[in-house]
């Protein structure tokens, strides 16, 4: 979970409008854990502060890494890095953004 997403801020709005039940509900979805996708305009900085949201929380940050040159083989998701280069390019921004924090990544395949 992100504990600064919209989840996480969400159950307060709903408690001030009355929605008391349905903000019960929310925390219970937004304390699951979820994984952060890292894209491809600015993966250092939204890698920061995934990671550093998670450390505020006392929790690991989960990256899925989604710039794999050639995904989806050109269907709905095409895209990605141009080349292998480039997405050693992006990892390494990625890297940067996660800095000493601990953190787990899934690269798709």
């Amino acid at each position: 979970m992100n504990p600064d997403g919209k989840a996480a801020r969400q159950p307060a709005a709903y408690v001030a409008a009355g929605r008391t039940a349905e903000a019960g509900l929310l925390r219970r979805i937004a304390s699951r854990p979820m994984a952060g996708w890292i894209g491809t305009d600015r993966p250092e900085a939204e890698t920061s502060a995934l990671t550093e949201a998670a450390t505020r929380a006392g929790r690991e940050a989960l990256l899925v890494l989604y710039d794999i040159p050639h995904r989806d083989c050109g269907r709905h998701s095409a895209g990605g890095a141009a080349d292998p280069a480039a997405y050693r390019a992006w990892v390494d921004a990625v890297a940067r953004g996660t800095g000493a924090r601990p953190s787990s990544s899934n690269r798709t395949p």
